[in-house]
């Protein structure tokens, strides 16, 4: 009798448990067929980002340091300044050096006006001589004057002729160093001008900006300290511009195409937000071949390891601003492969300036001005015009 009671729970319990087991097979089949085969997943990913690092142009001791780690950063801001004395000092011997180079290229067109003076005088002299030496000529036959006098006109003649000829070199040779040209565009002004602009320069360089907006991330001077040209004194992350780096497995590869939908979820924030992107491109080599010590693949030891290859992915902008990372976090990145049209290593089309925002110094700022003010100041005196000075 509990035999056949029991036999109708056996098969219930039997049908239940063949149940779950085609369930879990279904949801096998489902997953590793229609859903797994589509998805390519890897933990291996990380933030990267701008990372500028602003150094020393020239030696000198840090006077000022404006900005502190975290703090916000605009492009063009002065991030440090350098003790500038002997800057400053090397721009004064430089602006005194092209003072003289002007009072130099003046007293030459001075030279000039005394040299076509002189010419003047020759060519009368000669023209005299000239009459005198054909009035004497004429009286020889006459008996009036002597040989000895004709002789003296003729040779006095010919010494006015000579000296005529010297004058006329002597102010081609004056113009030539003069120049005809505006006073600031006369060679040894523009020698002397360029020793002012690398003065100037090298006293720029003693203000040091950034060139990206961003944040800082470390500060490496400390004030006062003296830095060697090309020292550290912050590194900047850029604001706004940051990627994954997905180092998906080489066995992994088949099936992604730049292009394709990615999803991913940062450690920082885990099931809070999911970000979504999309592959930029797939890199041409593997992380090991770019290392520092690249595997000698043919030793004897060899060993084989399964390589993994840098994917890029850009996510969407409009969820960093809410959910910012910062560079290095970590995260878990799905790539729906659905769309393998593409071919994997397409080249992408230029990306253009890498930095959008980045503002380069402008070393010369000041020069032209400082130039044609030296320039007006040691020629007024003679109240010569001077053309602007300029590139």
């Amino acid at each position: 009798m509990n035999t056949a009671v029991n036999a109708p729970r056996r098969r219930q319990r039997m049908a239940f448990a063949l149940a779950i087991i085609l369930s879990g097979v279904g949801g096998t089949w489902w997953w590793y067929v229609e859903h797994a085969q589509w998805r390519e997943v890897t933990d291996n990913a990380y933030v990267k980002g701008n990372l500028v690092r602003i150094a020393g142009k020239v030696p000198g001791q840090v006077v000022k340091l404006a900005f502190e780690e975290g703090d916000r950063v605009e492009a063009g801001s002065t991030v440090a300044v350098l003790a500038p004395g002997d800057a400053e000092r090397s721009v004064e011997e430089a602006k005194h050096v092209l003072g003289f180079a002007v009072h130099e290229v003046l007293t030459r067109r001075a030279a000039v006006a005394a040299a076509e003076a002189q010419l003047e005088l020759r060519r009368t002299t000669q023209t005299l001589a000239d009459q005198e030496y054909q009035r004497r000529q004429a009286l020889v036959s006459k008996q009036t004057v002597s040989q000895e006098e004709v002789d003296a006109a003729r040779t006095r003649a010919s010494e006015t002729r000579a000296e005529l000829r010297i004058a006329e070199r002597n102010l081609a040779k004056a113009k030539v160093q003069a120049g005809d040209g505006p006073l600031a565009a006369h060679p040894m002004i523009n020698v002397a001008a360029a020793q002012l602009r690398d003065a100037i320069r090298t006293l720029n360089k003693h203000t040091i900006i950034s060139p990206i907006s961003g944040v800082v991330a470390q500060r490496y001077a400390q004030m006062g300290q003296v830095i060697e040209a090309g020292s550290p004194i912050y590194t900047i992350v850029e604001a706004d511009n940051v990627w994954v780096e997905a180092n998906f497995k080489e066995n992994q590869l088949n099936n992604l195409r730049p292009g394709q939908a990615v999803t991913a979820t940062a450690d920082l924030y885990g099931d809070e937000h999911v970000f979504s992107g999309h592959i930029a491109n797939i890199g041409v080599g593997t992380g090991a071949e770019f290392s520092v010590l690249p595997p000698q693949n043919a030793t004897g030891n060899w060993i084989k390891i399964v390589q993994r290859v840098p994917i890029r992915i850009d996510l969407e902008p409009t969820a960093l601003h809410e959910f910012p990372l910062p560079v290095g976090a970590s995260l878990t990145v799905t790539v729906d492969t659905h769309q393998r049209e593409r071919p994997r290593y397409q080249p992408t089309e230029n990306r253009g300036q890498i930095s959008s925002n980045a503002v380069f110094e402008d070393l010369d700022r000041g020069a032209d001005a400082m130039i044609n003010e030296v320039i007006a100041q040691y020629s007024s005196w003679t109240g010569a015009t001077t053309a602007q000075f300029g590139r």
